[in-house]
């Protein structure tokens, strides 16, 4: 089979069966930010330059054909992922692996449940996997001919990399390392350092154009801000468990089998480095996050691995330089498994019918603010309306308002949450009337936080009257106040 050929086989054969799983479910609470943004051409965001500019003129593109703005992200995902096994293809081919290895290389990558995940949902993360595995085509070059143009194009790659995702910027550190550590020693380090100088030099110095001239400073910003905050150590073994081990089975542990081939040790040595780097700085970042897990679509703080998306091509190579054949398709069929069983199962219901066309209808009748039980049911009305200000029971109510209370050192008693409601009376919340989901109100009536409860159930009747509201699918209350 023609090489290019196969290359185009495995990205199309990863595009249908990400077409095919697409999610309902929200990544993160980001999901929900980025489709507000391209629904409203805010093409500008302090975190990441690429993003919103490609996925705004991609969903223009797609609206021509009538494809609604969730499902052409969520196409645009898929065609991340699909892009990031064909990449990985040519890569592996680039370091001499033999057709069938290169082959199993790409669909290893593509079927990890990581890159399974990222690729079915509305998030950054697959676009920063394709970036990624971009930047291993000339760096395989590079390991291969050692000229200097190939460090800087694997420098370029991954300055485009880190434009996608912050996560770009730990993905040059670890191609450095392994620019000196494949094949040592038999490759000189007179050689190879210099190279990985000139890899970094132009990583940084494109990175830093970009964010000048696009004016995104939020990554310096992040970066800064977790430098002062600690480990959390009993939030490890959730970091290891969810972040590394199921995520990436099961390349998890398979590249470590490379030990055996005296020429790649140094290799595996590095790439373990370079993990355990990823798995600090998620540990940190994602420490810091966990108390708002009950807020989050999920229920807790899961990344499912996307912090790590960088290593799998490294992950994938090594086990496949490794492995025997049949134990290399073996490996591909465990990801594939762990993939789509991941993927089922932590995806959501369908929307149910008619909620957001009757949602729609009241929208039209008065400008509203709308009060959700969850980031699920959030979402049922973020996919069709994505402008519309939506607060959640288990966010907003449950976290945000004992939060403020201890700031601003309020009594936290069912009166406070009485006065968030009186925030949201229609003369303060600019003429928007406020309607509570029947979810939401069931909610908040049976909420764990019981002054939450006890306002819900005995404050809120003395201020406001309960009207029954009810068009298509959705059913709710709008709040009047007495």
């Amino acid at each position: 089979m023609p090489r290019s050929q196969a290359t185009w086989i495995a990205s199309a054969a990863m595009f249908s069966l990400y077409l095919a799983m697409g999610q309902n479910a929200f990544h993160g609470l980001d999901a929900f930010s980025y489709l507000k943004f391209v629904h409203n051409g805010e093409l500008h965001n302090q975190l990441n330059l690429l993003y919103q500019p490609l996925a705004w003129v991609f969903a223009r593109l797609c609206g021509f054909f009538g494809l609604p703005l969730y499902e052409s992200l969520r196409l645009l995902s898929a065609i991340g992922g699909a892009l990031g096994a064909a990449f990985t293809h040519r890569t592996a081919l680039a370091l001499g692996i033999d057709p069938t290895r290169a082959l199993l290389s790409a669909f290893g990558c593509g079927l990890t449940p990581a890159v399974l995940h990222s690729s079915t949902v509305v998030e950054i993360d697959a676009l920063f996997f394709a970036c990624s595995a971009l930047a291993w085509l000339p760096f395989a070059h590079l390991l291969r001919t050692g000229r200097w143009s190939f460090a800087m194009l694997t420098g370029a790659a991954s300055a485009l990399a880190a434009g996608c995702h912050a996560a770009g910027h730990l993905l040059v550190l670890t191609l450095c390392l392994m620019q000196i550590a494949w094949d040592w020693p038999a490759r000189s380090l007179r050689t190879t350092v210099p190279h990985m100088f000139v890899l970094l030099i132009t990583h940084a110095g494109l990175s830093l154009l970009l964010a000048k001239l696009a004016s995104v400073s939020g990554q310096a910003t992040m970066a800064n801000n977790a430098m002062g905050i600690t480990v959390r150590a009993d939030f490890v073994p959730h970091v290891l468990w969810h972040e590394w081990l199921l995520p990436y089975m099961p390349f998890c542990l398979l590249p470590f089998v490379a030990l055996r081939v005296p020429r790649l040790r140094t290799a595996v040595a590095s790439f373990a480095i370079c993990v355990l780097g990823y798995l600090l700085v998620t540990t940190i970042v994602l420490g810091l996050l966990e108390p708002t897990g009950p807020a989050l679509p999920h229920g807790g703080m899961f990344e499912f691995g996307s912090f790590l998306l960088g290593s799998t091509v490294p992950a994938v190579l090594l086990s496949m330089l490794a492995l025997p054949v049949r134990a290399a398709v073996l490996a591909v069929a465990i990801a594939c498994v762990a993939g789509v069983l991941q993927v089922r199962a932590h995806d959501w219901p369908p929307d149910p019918i008619g909620y957001a066309a009757g949602f729609h209808e009241l929208q039209q009748q008065a400008p509203l603010n709308v009060l959700v039980d969850n980031a699920e049911e959030r979402a049922w009305i973020a996919r069709r309306h994505p402008d519309q200000q939506c607060f959640t029971v288990r966010g907003n109510l449950e976290l945000e308002v004992a939060l403020i209370a201890k700031e601003k050192q309020l009594p936290f008693v069912p009166a406070t949450f009485a006065l968030q409601f009186q925030l949201w009376r229609p003369s303060i919340a600019g003429g928007k009337e406020l309607l509570v989901s029947e979810r939401a109100l069931s909610r908040m009536q049976s909420s764990p936080v019981p002054q939450l409860a006890e306002a819900a159930r005995d404050l809120l009747p003395q201020s406001f009257t309960f009207e029954p509201v009810q068009a298509q699918g959705f059913r709710g209350y709008r709040l009047l106040p007495k």
